[in-house]
């Protein structure tokens, strides 16, 4: 397993909190469409992989 250094862990993680801060505001908040809310779920998706590798 490669080693990352705590600024990458910690970039990572706050990507995706900005990504669910995002899918929130556009499904709950702003009652938009599912469709809208598809850049944010792609985007977790990646934060999710960069923190499981």
């Amino acid at each position: 397993m490669p080693e990352f250094s705590a600024n990458f862990v910690a970039a990572a993680l706050l990507l995706a909190v900005l990504m669910i801060g995002a899918v929130h505001a556009h499904l709950f908040r702003a009652k938009h469409k599912p469709a809208m809310a598809v850049n944010a779920l792609v985007m977790l998706a990646i934060a999710v992989v960069l923190l499981c590798v």
